[in-house]
């Protein structure tokens, strides 16, 4: 049985683990809100750009933010957090945010899938700056409120799981 000190430690590592990610979510938020809000401020929308825009924000939300990112990413990412918590010192702790994204230390499946989404991340990034200026604005505030969807999910289980930690966590995928 781990000594009380030695759990305390690995405790730093779940909290690595979540505010790393929690970090990333949060800042990529913010940057896609910023850039929505000064396209609004900065022009009048014709009413088509507005209603796709509209279309956008709300299905990325939901889509993104809810199923993908708070059903599905965010509790892999907790569960992972806390097996790496559970395991011995190791190399992986400094690495903490992208192991439990399983970016590194990962199963060759789970890498093959993180790194294709990363991969699909840009290509859609690089295809988007296409796009005129009112939809892109409007893909921008769908994605900057799914991922705000996904760091609020995250704040919240993760504490659910530092105030409860035998809590059986829902995961839809590994």
């Amino acid at each position: 049985m781990a000594s009380i000190a030695s759990q305390q430690r690995r405790g730093w590592v779940f909290a690595w683990a979540v505010l790393g990610n929690l970090a990333l979510l949060g800042d990529a938020s913010h940057r896609m809100l910023d850039a929505a809000a000064r396209h609004a401020g900065s022009s009048t929308w014709p009413t088509a750009e507005l209603v796709l825009a509209v279309v956008f924000a709300v299905g990325f939300a939901w889509g993104e933010g809810h199923h993908a990112l708070a059903r599905r990413f965010v509790p892999m990412l907790v569960e992972r957090a806390e097996a790496l918590r559970a395991e011995p010192p190791s190399w992986r702790d400094v690495l903490a945010p992208l192991c439990v994204a399983g970016l590194v230390a990962a199963p060759r499946a789970r890498l093959l899938r993180s790194w294709g989404r990363v991969v699909g991340i840009v290509a859609m990034v690089v295809a988007i700056r296409a796009l005129p200026s009112g939809i892109r604005a409007g893909i921008d505030l769908g994605v900057g409120l799914a991922l705000a969807w996904g760091a609020l999910a995250l704040l919240r289980l993760a504490a659910a799981r530092v105030r409860a930690p035998a809590i059986v966590l829902r995961t839809d995928a590994r």
